[in-house]
């Protein structure tokens, strides 16, 4: 079911520097729980009031965790160890069970063809695995290597020394009370032999959508699949595929949007792509579902069900995997876009970024920001976040500011996050996030020039607030306070 109407915002593709994290820093709207975490980082829960760290007892995390608009849930991505592949098998979607079961064959055959040594990456490279992802190769790894051991046939060492190092695992995406104390009191909800990313629960907190990773990186740039599952723990089903990064949750808990490639995947060096809106919940609180026949099950299929969802297309767009796109107020759309006017030939120089806002109702794009502010972003842009009332925007730079724009105004406050002579740009420097509608906290680390004269070192890392200005109001979490970053 089809609404079609397009609108002439075309965005050039560039190589983006993965500036969408997967880290956060989020808060519930009025700003009384946050929660700190991703990968590399322990999952935790911050009060608002006092800075006081609770940290969760989940420790391997993967990918950004979700909190919910009222602070007392959260979904997260934990990488899980299994006992043996029969039950990864159980657990993951049928369709990725048959994909486990055919790139195992593969892998045989390359070992089978390959008389001279080779490394492990080289016979997955050599199979053409759907993955390069290390936990999804362990999978497919130990059913081959199961396989082969009750048939007596010969593996080379370097993929049973692969196995040994790689124990069996696979993703689990959880959902837990956030005021949990117990990893027992978080509910599997999902699991996939393929990366997970970037959960998000709806307002209602009744869905949780969230990104399955396929596809080899050295080959190409990996291909994301966005899911839907419910909080209660159904079946996983498909919204879409070949889908960015950034996508989100309406209001009303039954529509998104998001940002997707179309067919046509390149047309004259440039790929094209449309920002949609789909509404996946009907009146009555049920998914548009079809269940996925098995004689129509693909290789390409991460979940064994799809959604078929009312679908608006809103803008044509020049696709990267690393944009986003989000609800403002008045269910009005904000995304971040390269300017750039039709026909276009040739792009000389650096692109030129800016925000957009959609108005779905009039089918109208407009950019938001005067050129005072837009001549300050770059690609990093695509990290924007909306405050909980929509009056403001906060924008990250490459070059370690963060600028605070009020919608409409003719400038914006800069927050310099980092120091300017870094060359390197600590994931953690640039991890912010809105704490309700009046101010916003920064993860920053202890040489910032926001803490002139501070006793810190560049390793103490601590939560600071800031009012809409720009302005430091508060040390809320010390470097003393802060959890460690996992080894």
């Amino acid at each position: 079911m089809y609404r079609m109407r397009t609108i002439a915002l075309l965005i050039l593709p560039v190589v983006l520097s993965g500036c969408l994290l997967d880290a956060t820093l989020q808060w519930s709207q009025d700003g009384t729980v946050g929660l700190l975490g991703g990968t590399g980082l322990s999952l935790s829960i911050i009060d608002g009031t006092n800075g006081q760290v609770h940290r969760m007892p989940w420790n391997d995390i993967a990918s950004t965790p979700s909190l919910s608009r009222d602070g007392k849930l959260m979904a997260f991505v934990n990488i899980q160890r299994a006992n043996d592949i029969d039950d990864v098998l159980q657990r993951i979607p049928q369709a990725q069970a048959a994909r486990v079961s055919g790139d195992a064959e593969q892998l045989l055959a390359a070992c089978n063809s390959t008389k001279e040594a080779m490394d492990a990456n080289s016979l997955f490279a050599k199979a053409g695995v759907s993955s390069s992802d290390i936990v999804y190769r362990g999978i497919v790894a130990d059913y081959l290597l199961k396989r082969v051991s009750a048939q007596g046939i010969h593996v080379p060492e370097s993929l049973l020394v692969f196995r040994n190092i790689n124990p069996l695992r696979f993703y689990d995406l959880l959902v837990a009370p956030s005021n949990a104390s117990a990893a027992d009191q978080g509910r599997s909800v999902a699991a996939s032999a393929f990366p997970m990313r970037m959960p998000q629960l709806s307002p209602d907190k009744r869905w949780l959508a969230y990104l399955i990773q396929t596809g080899v990186e050295s080959a190409s740039a990996p291909t994301f699949h966005l899911c839907l599952t419910s909080t209660a723990g159904s079946s996983s089903a498909l919204l879409a595929s070949n889908v960015s990064q950034g996508f989100a949750w309406r209001e009303d808990s039954r529509t998104m949007v998001c940002i997707a490639a179309l067919e046509q995947a390149a047309v004259g060096g440039f790929a094209l792509g449309s920002l949609k809106e789909m509404t996946i919940i009907d009146l009555q609180g049920h998914l548009y579902l079809r269940s996925q026949p098995k004689s129509d099950a693909r290789r390409q299929d991460v979940v064994d069900q799809r959604v078929e969802p009312i679908v608006s297309q809103l803008a044509g767009l020049f696709f990267h995997r690393s944009m986003k796109a989000t609800y403002g107020a008045r269910g009005r759309i904000l995304l971040a876009a390269i300017r750039a006017s039709l026909p276009v030939g040739s792009v000389e120089g650096e692109p030129t970024w800016s925000l957009f806002c959609c108005d779905p109702a009039y089918g109208t794009v407009v950019n938001i920001l005067p050129p005072k502010v837009s001549e300050q972003l770059d690609e990093a842009v695509v990290g924007f976040q909306v405050s909980p009332d929509g009056s403001h925007v906060l924008i990250p730079t490459e070059r370690g500011t963060l600028l605070v724009y009020a919608l409409g105004s003719p400038s914006a406050a800069t927050v310099q996050t980092t120091k300017e002579t870094d060359k390197t740009r600590e994931t953690t420097a640039i991890l912010f996030g809105w704490k309700g509608s009046d101010r916003f906290t920064c993860l920053l680390a202890g040489n910032s020039p926001l803490l002139a004269g501070s006793p810190y070192t560049t390793n103490e890392l601590g939560i600071y607030e800031f009012d809409v200005k720009g302005v430091l109001i508060r040390e809320l979490t010390g470097p003393s306070a802060m959890p460690q970053p996992i080894p």
